[in-house]
């Protein structure tokens, strides 16, 4: 079913570079890996992060949402 897929996005650990999208299946999601992948930016190997797309942008917005403090 296409529903029970997601995106997760592949970045170098070190400057966040985004390296590649991988679509997979929910019940096989990993997020947590040793791997190393190499950075085109870095230009060398460099520790993999793991992120599930859209992630930041809906904290971003639900962030916006919550009231604003009157302190200065």
């Amino acid at each position: 079913m296409p529903g029970d897929m997601m995106t997760i996005v592949q970045m170098c650990g070190v400057c966040r570079t985004e390296i590649a999208t991988i679509q997979v299946k929910k019940e096989n999601m990993m997020l947590s890996t040793t791997a190393k992948v190499w950075c085109p930016n870095c230009k060398a190997q460099r520790p993999e992060i793991r992120d599930a797309a859209g992630r930041l942008a809906a904290i971003q917005t639900e962030v916006a949402t919550y009231p604003k403090s009157d302190a200065g």
